[in-house]
């Protein structure tokens, strides 16, 4: 009979969702069990948490909320009751992880044996941009793993960059956080070698507040009558309330909605715009599309690596 490996892959975004169901795809001989903690509880997150759902051989989907030190060590301590507890807490031959950061899965991977394998794969920019969160090490971070030791994580965020023996990515033409990397192609489409000349402009939004406090509703209004967006694809965990344009609302994520929009209209090309979405760059190799970032000089100056790395790839940035 022949033997099935057990593997344990862990989610926190629906584009990590997205990876993992062509990594399970990919992986014929072995039994998954599937972790998800999401950033947030909404429409979207829930649709693309029940995509996965059906691959599992068990299955913890979950909404984790980041507050305060305390109240996020509380619930980290909750988490390890509940874990030690329940049907994940065995031996897995392979684990899968994005967000290497996540002090929930270094506790689950603290748990392996030393024969166990370990992949990663890629959660957005993060894993390109040499000054992300993946790259640099934090003092404050350091004093914190003294912290998490003594509640039994073993492995920190440079022990999984070493310990990977391979990484899963959407971006083969860019350095990653492991030097060993696979491709990973997210979508088998059909939005080539079509006539389009029809044009369309969609804007991409995002959590301003999250990395430029000074990008108000007012300027972004102010903006998508600028460039004359028809439409505004907003961010799962923005929090403006664009009114000057259609907001597409859909449970899909950009990416997936891009290709079903190409699809179905065949006569289309779009022009995206945006600040920093990393979803821009994952539907770069479609055709019918043009891609425009938007800097400014608070952006550059506080994410020059970023734009630096936009300039070496040849894409087309616009000053705000």
């Amino acid at each position: 009979m022949e033997h099935r490996q057990k593997s344990l892959i862990m989610c926190v975004t629906p584009l990590q969702i997205l990876i993992a169901e062509k990594i399970i795809q990919s992986r014929p001989t072995e039994d998954f069990d599937v972790i998800i903690f999401a950033l947030e509880n909404n429409q979207k997150f829930n649709y693309y948490a029940e995509k996965l759902k059906k691959y599992a051989k068990a299955y913890w989907y979950s909404y984790v909320v980041y507050k305060s030190s305390v109240y996020n060590l509380i619930n980290f301590l909750k988490f390890i009751f509940q874990f030690n507890f329940n049907s994940f807490n065995k031996k897995y031959d392979n684990y899968y992880l994005s967000s290497i950061d996540s002090r929930y899965f270094q506790y689950i991977l603290s748990k392996k044996t030393s024969s166990s394998s370990v992949f990663t794969f890629d959660d957005g920019t993060a894993n390109i941009v040499k000054t992300s969160i993946y790259y640099l090490r934090n003092l404050n971070d350091e004093k914190k793993n003294k912290i998490f030791k003594s509640l039994g994580i073993k492995y920190f965020q440079d022990d999984i960059k070493n310990m990977s023996k391979l990484h899963y990515t959407i971006y083969p033409q860019f350095e990653n956080i492991v030097e060993n990397t696979k491709e990973i192609k997210l979508f088998n489409s059909n939005v080539g070698n079509k006539i389009r000349d029809k044009s369309l402009n969609i804007f991409l939004g995002q959590p301003y507040e999250e990395f430029d406090s000074d990008l108000s509703t007012d300027k972004i209004e102010k903006l998508m009558d600028q460039l004359n967006i028809n439409l505004y694809f907003p961010h799962p965990r923005e929090k403006n309330n664009i009114k000057n344009v259609e907001i597409v609302n859909t449970k899909k994520i950009f990416e997936d909605y891009i290709v079903d929009f190409l699809n179905r209209n065949e006569d289309c090309y779009l022009n995206i715009y945006t600040f920093m979405s990393s979803a821009a760059l994952n539907v770069k190799s479609f055709e019918g599309i043009n891609i425009y970032f938007i800097q400014s000089n608070a952006l550059v100056s506080k994410y020059p690596d970023f734009f630096n790395m936009l300039k070496n790839h040849n894409f087309t940035i616009l000053e705000f």
